[in-house]
């Protein structure tokens, strides 16, 4: 698999990016929500690292989000496998996350510096997907209603399935 080279480098977060790869094994990504966009955070480098997918996480306050991503950093690290349908516990107080395969197709609007650093699409990505208080996940008829928006199912191919129509608008 290639990656950016130093050569390839255009400015610091570039450098920040490859040299938190080398360091940490990843580096974390914060898309801020603004507006009607919710925010996200994804990971890079835990692929070419440890060979197992990046991590996608919509909707949380961004110092959650990025503790969520590193500690499955660290759960990755130490030998646990995140697979799509896997579960965790820990990683949000009293719930349990799901992890779902993203679609190629996502990765443009979303995921443009992982595009960036992997030279193209040819990686894979979880999302971890938060349930509600009661346990309730987005696809849950019974999830609250007013957090629906803050995360996309980027598990499926149609926008609207997906719930991404208003999200993308938001974003041109």
């Amino acid at each position: 698999m290639e990656t950016r080279a130093e050569r390839d480098i255009e400015d610091d977060a570039d450098r920040k990016v490859i040299r938190d790869v080398v360091e940490y094994g990843w580096h974390v990504v914060a898309i801020p929500p603004e507006g009607e966009t919710p925010g996200w955070l994804f990971s890079i480098g835990m692929y070419k690292t440890f060979g197992h997918p990046e991590i996608a996480v919509f909707g949380l306050e961004p110092r959650v989000a990025h503790w969520l991503i590193n500690e499955v950093g660290s759960r990755v690290k130490a030998g646990t496998t995140f697979c799509s349908d896997a579960i965790a516990t820990g990683l949000l107080e009293n719930v349990t996350c799901i992890f779902r395969p993203v679609l190629a197709k996502w990765y443009r609007p979303f995921f443009g510096t992982a595009i960036w650093y992997y030279m193209g699409v040819g990686f894979p990505m979880l999302q971890c997907i938060w349930p509600d208080h009661e346990e309730n996940y987005p696809w849950d008829v019974a999830f609250r209603e007013s957090w629906r928006w803050a995360q996309p199912l980027l598990f499926h191919d149609s926008p609207k399935d997906a719930r991404v129509v208003e999200l993308l608008a938001s974003m041109e």
